[in-house]
């Protein structure tokens, strides 16, 4: 299976923490991690455990805005 990419995104509500990884530029035990410690938005369907693609943009803009604004 291959990586999701943020189009990929457009037609879905939620995906799982493991595939948020690579879009979070993160491994899959450190998303695991951040998803336990509330870093990462959870919410659960069924016994599945999702992040909503809403909030997984945010996190990525946030990052991005990081990386790319402040003092250098």
């Amino acid at each position: 299976m291959r990586p999701l990419t943020r189009a990929d995104l457009d037609n879905r509500l939620a995906i799982s923490v493991p595939e948020s990884a690579p879009l979070l530029g993160i491994s899959r035990s450190t998303a695991w991690r951040r998803a336990n410690s509330g870093d990462i938005p959870t919410v659960h369907f069924g016994g599945t455990r999702m992040v909503p693609v809403k909030a997984l943009l945010r996190l990525i803009e946030a990052d991005e805005s990081e990386i790319g604004g402040g003092d250098r």
